[in-house]
């Protein structure tokens, strides 16, 4: 892929149509070529590990004949332990589920990768990765392999490449920011502080890189490199209004959330005056941000300083970093739900999408948003792909992020610090009758099942020895050890 992903962009240009169906289709793929030399016997082997759907071999002979005695395929992967489960009375998230896993699978070797077209590990791949794998198996070695290898990454600036090892450095401004937030989640749901004290420094200083781009009005400047948001139709490469001329909100409102989970991290190390500073420095780039990018007629923030260009990304951030007063945020929310002409995220992106709806209380919208997962199928595909069609990768491990949220948004179960060592259940079932799972923890099983009843939700959660917590619901809180049932009323912002 070049530096400004013009490639990236070209291969997306080139429908495929069912994935499931190859008559009257061409065939375009990755692959060798073998010249005999004329021994009786020869075996060939492919000097890489491939991937894909299907195989073509084309046999090309001239005046001798040639005979293939056996063609094998060794399945090379990760080790991976899948050992959590969840499941609801949506029919629909079985099948999804198990795309997920078998997409994510796949996407482990000895760091997450796009197993056919990049084979490289992204930093803005991440954080979507780690959160799927944290709620689904109880090894987190890749998690902080990601973690080391982008530390290891750094250019001289202190920011991350955006891919690493690679035979360029490529910069992607913001994926460094979501090493940051990898770094605060590997923390909240990894029992290895170690590592993340050995990380911390580099961490401070990515966020002091961009403190060095803030100019006296608070705001960001033109960030270096390729400034890659989201993969939205009419966003030239990726790139949302204004980031290239350094006047974005959506990448300010990133810069903020960062400094927030930061100060949260720092906070919870025992580090209060760091703390102080992340939130000073966010508090200055966020009113910077309102006054530049904030439309009170719409109650949105536009995406560039001429505001005429909106999108869901920017309300997600902004929302989701809780700096805004009340009434902002209550306005921000109603019309990230109403406003008909928000460019709208794709498949990685989605996922602050779905931590906004949860944080707002709109499950419905969230599993509507589910869609185009559910789409999948209708395309032959037996993996997540990268983007929305035409696709160019269809095997991209940061889909599979909804598995995070039928867990952590839905069902409700997170980490209530570093380690693991409590957890706060906020169940929000929206259209759901029922969800249940077992998510692993460092000790053993987090196992939760809850319904649906008439004005409340009811059920039981069994979690392990020495791991205590609190389930809150409808204004109500019930302490959970050991094995906990409960009959609570639904949660009071659940508003849709």
């Amino acid at each position: 892929m070049s530096t400004d992903g013009k490639d990236q962009l070209g291969a997306r240009e080139k429908p495929k149509g069912n994935r499931g169906e190859i008559f009257g289709k061409i065939f375009c793929g990755i692959g060798e070529t073998f010249l005999p030399d004329g021994r009786a016997a020869v075996e060939f082997d492919s000097p890489l590990w491939r991937a894909g759907r299907y195989v073509l071999i084309t046999i090309c002979t001239s005046d001798e004949s040639l005979e293939v005695e056996s063609f094998v395929l060794t399945d090379t992967k990760y080790p991976l332990d899948i050992c959590g489960e969840v499941r609801c009375d949506d029919p629909r998230i079985a099948p999804l589920f198990d795309r997920a896993v078998r997409t994510f699978s796949v996407s482990c070797h000895d760091a997450w990768v796009d197993p056919y077209y990049e084979q490289m590990m992204w930093a803005g791949d991440g954080l979507q990765n780690m959160l799927f794998n944290v709620v689904v198996s109880r090894d987190a070695r890749l998690a902080a392999k990601w973690l080391r290898l982008l530390w290891a990454s750094r250019l001289p600036s202190g920011l991350t490449c955006a891919r690493y090892p690679a035979r360029d450095n490529l910069l992607i401004a913001p994926y460094s920011l979501y090493w940051v937030q990898g770094l605060k989640e590997y923390a909240w749901w990894c029992d290895d502080m170690a590592l993340v004290r050995e990380l911390l420094p580099a961490a401070r200083e990515v966020l002091m890189v961009f403190e060095g781009f803030m100019g006296s009005n608070g705001l960001l400047g033109r960030l270096p490199g390729w400034n890659f948001v989201d993969w939205v139709d009419g966003w030239d490469t990726g790139i949302p209004p204004g980031a290239d001329s350094g006047a974005s909100s959506i990448l300010n409102w990133h810069y903020v959330l960062t400094l927030v989970h930061m100060a949260e991290l720092e906070e919870s190390l025992g580090e209060p005056e760091m703390a102080a500073r992340h939130r000073r420095i966010a508090a200055r780039c966020a009113q910077g941000t309102i006054e530049a990018f904030w439309n009170e007629e719409r109650g949105l923030f536009a995406d560039d300083v001429s505001k005429a260009n909106f999108s869901e990304h920017a309300q997600c951030f902004a929302l989701l970093s809780g700096v805004l007063d009340e009434k902002m945020a209550a306005r921000v929310a109603g019309s990230l739900l109403t406003a008909p002409d928000l460019k709208q995220t794709t498949f990685g992106f989605t996922h602050h999408l779905f931590e906004t709806f949860g944080q707002i209380g709109c499950i419905d919208r969230l599993v509507q948003r589910l869609q185009p997962w559910f789409d999948t199928a209708k395309l032959g595909m037996l993996t997540l792909p990268e983007a929305p069609e035409p696709s160019r990768s269809d095997c991209h491990a940061w889909s599979t992020h909804p598995i995070f949220h039928l867990v952590a948004t839905i069902l409700g179960i997170r980490p209530d610090g570093p380690g693991f060592r409590g957890i706060t259940v906020r169940p929000q079932l929206g259209p759901l009758k029922f969800i249940e799972a077992a998510v692993p923890h460092p000790s053993g099983f987090v196992r939760a099942r809850i319904e649906r009843h008439s004005g409340g939700i009811r059920g039981e959660i069994h979690l392990p020895p020495r791991l205590s917590g609190r389930i809150i619901s409808g204004g109500k809180e019930i302490a959970l050890h050991g094995h906990t049932a409960f009959d609570l009323p639904c949660p009071a912002n659940n508003r849709c």
